[in-house]
């Protein structure tokens, strides 16, 4: 394009930028009227505010890498599966992997979902469930082959004369004969059908022998003179099955768990299926199989114990009827345990939106009803959408949905709530709730929100478009609001009002431990704020220079004054013209005084091509703060 040539002389201005209001990607930055904000940064902080500088160092510590939690308080807790560290003595609680919320209710540490809970104090531990135990009989219910394919058998025990046994019939229908178990290696009886069957490759299993199971490859059926009812199995092809599993089925009158798989072969674990096939996981011991169950899934009433009786497989259990509810968000408040739940409840029955509380200073009692302020509680609440998280603010619990908040009143039972429409924490972002100075913060659909009892805004015009994040993870520092983007941190100063970009760094949890911040990343990592010394690297990307000065100005010059970490290597300078790509630029750095010597701050100065748009990066490692810059604007000509 054609530019204007420049009108030297008294023409000339300056302008000077002392002030730096933090990371705005968004086309609502700028630069101009003193102030200015950065399109990009990499490890920027507002601590030296007016000026821009580096973020505040960390110390990093690597702890065992299976670890997949965090919590503060007095000292820092970490989940180690299957250990809870609590002031670094490790504890065997059965913990298992995966995202968990950690509360304190007086000396007692509870840890959801696997509803353990540790004293502090005496260091007791166990389950929060005590439950109801029942004794019952188990049924074999399906065999699972090397292939995959199911066989299927209804009886107690296999040392029975006559079993059930499922079949395909030539005709493709599903059918169930009894099958007589006396001549299993030479012959067997089959009920009298309308169709003979015709077993396929391991479709039916009929023989247990000196510990293996078999199947029927192939056999023909006869007429069978003394028994008018029964066709006579004979040429029986019998072929070993290799067994993967088994199912054992339930009959007591809790049908809410249908089914127990127990791996076979020597395999140390196994699973649970239920009414929604979601599966969970055991521990198995030479005393048996012990459930543990897992995030997201139907416990019902649990299988506490399975033991295998010889080799003849019989099967006894212990039934533990659940009494603890299953919670999606679990808060502490008024020496109680509240918590949610959106979906299939714990005794197995329809799908519930409820909020529950446990007794008064007793986090296993959710069914005590007497009438009497100390009770339990539950309430029922209609609107649509599941829970996202739970918080307790000036003294009451509060549950959101993405569009609704519940806060909870009363002392005690029966509760009431006050329903509130506003933009609620998103799914996902359960995590990213945190307190500042009495304001709440969190990651709703499509913003970062900013909620006192007294208003609700939101603060995240400066991200650009947030509403694609799924996961949201939040702390606080200070009167900073910490965030973890879909693994890039940002930071919020509250009392300034502006934003930092720091890095990318998945963050699983933030605690707090007598005012200082942790953070856990990937791999066991644990990061803690404005601790030690380090050396980052660091950038940051002016925004498009040039809307500011309309008509025949231009910048002909920029100053940046900024000061490096001692020992520190010169930044480097790159330009982009017109929105092309960025070029180092060759400048003449000025940093030492008369006599040679190196000062505090060192001047660069910018000399950009005629151009409609242009951006500077000065990008280095270690740390900085930038002080000032000064732009020379000219007087084009026409």
């Amino acid at each position: 394009m054609r530019l204007a040539m420049p009108i030297y002389g008294k023409n000339a201005r300056r302008e000077l930028t002392a002030e730096f209001h933090g990371y705005n990607c968004t086309d609502m930055g700028g630069d101009g009227n003193g102030e200015s904000t950065f399109l990009d940064m990499l490890n920027g902080g507002t601590d030296k505010y007016p000026f821009a500088a580096s973020r505040l160092p960390r110390s990093v510590t690597q702890y065992n890498e299976a670890t997949c939690a965090l919590s503060g308080g007095d000292v820092l807790i970490r989940v180690q599966p299957p250990y809870l560290i609590y002031n670094d003595r490790q504890y065997d609680l059965g913990l298992t992997v995966g995202d968990k919320q950690i509360v304190r209710m007086g000396t007692n540490l509870l840890v959801f979902p696997d509803g353990k809970y540790f004293n502090i104090s005496n260091g007791e531990s166990g389950d929060i469930d005590e439950g109801e135990v029942y004794d019952g009989d188990i049924a074999i219910r399906d065999i699972i082959c090397s292939e995959g394919k199911r066989v299927r058998f209804y009886n107690s025990s296999l040392s029975m004369d006559t079993i059930d046994v499922s079949f395909k019939r030539s005709d493709g229908e599903n059918d169930v004969a009894k099958v007589n178990m006396y001549n299993y290696k030479s012959a067997f009886y089959t009920e009298k059908l309308d169709t003979i069957p015709t077993f396929e490759n391991n479709n039916i299993t009929l023989c247990y022998s000196d510990g293996k199971f078999y199947y029927v490859q192939a056999c023909d059926f006869c007429e069978n003179p003394d028994l008018p009812n029964y066709y006579l199995a004979s040429n029986i092809v019998w072929e070993e099955l290799t067994v993967e599993g088994f199912f054992f089925g339930r009959s007591t009158e809790y049908v809410d768990l249908f089914s127990i798989t127990a791996l076979w072969n020597g395999n140390q674990h196994a699973k649970v299926e239920y009414l929604d096939n979601e599966d969970t996981q055991f521990n198995t011991t030479t005393d048996g199989a012990y459930l543990h169950m897992m995030p997201g899934q139907v416990p019902g009433d649990v299988a506490d114990n399975i033991r295998y009786k010889n080799d003849e497989l019989s099967l006894f259990y212990k039934w533990k009827r659940r009494l603890l509810p299953i919670f999606d968000h679990v808060i502490v408040c008024n020496n109680r345990l509240f918590g949610c739940r959106h979906g299939i409840p714990y005794d197995g029955s329809e799908p519930v939106s409820k909020i529950y509380a446990s007794a008064f200073n007793d986090f296993k009692a959710f069914e005590q009803f007497k009438a009497i302020s100390t009770d339990s509680w539950w309430g029922d609440v209609s609107e649509e959408g599941p829970f996202t998280g739970a918080w307790v603010k000036d003294g009451y619990p509060m549950f959101f949905k993405e569009d609704y908040l519940y806060i909870l009143n009363g002392d005690y039972p029966p509760y009431t709530y006050t329903i509130i429409q506003l933009r609620g924490v998103a799914i996902g972002a359960a995590k990213s709730l945190a307190e500042v100075n009495g304001a709440l913060f969190y990651k709703s659909r499509h913003d970062i929100m900013r909620y006192t009892s007294s208003s609700l805004s939101s603060i995240s015009q400066a991200l650009g478009n947030i509403s694609d994040i799924t996961h949201a993870v939040g702390g606080t520092y200070r009167d900073n609001y910490y965030i973890s983007l879909d693994g890039v941190m940002f930071v919020y100063d509250t009392a300034k009002g502006i934003w930092a970009k720091e890095d990318d760094l998945p963050v699983i949890d933030f605690a707090n431990v007598r005012g200082e911040m942790y953070f856990l990343g990937k791999g066991g990592t644990v990061y803690k704020v404005n601790d030690g010394e380090e050396h980052m690297p660091w950038s940051f990307t002016s925004p498009p220079i040039g809307y500011a000065y309309p008509n025949r100005k231009r910048v002909s010059s920029i100053r940046v004054r900024i000061e490096i970490g001692e020992g520190d290597e010169l930044p480097l300078v790159e330009l982009s013209l017109d929105g092309g790509d960025f070029r180092e630029c060759i400048t003449r750095v000025n940093f030492l005084d008369i006599e040679g010597k190196r000062t505090g701050s060192i001047l660069i100065p910018i000399l950009p091509k005629r151009c409609e748009l242009f951006q500077y990066r000065i990008s280095g490692n270690g740390t900085y703060k930038l002080t000032g810059i000064t732009k020379t604007i000219k007087e084009s000509g026409r």
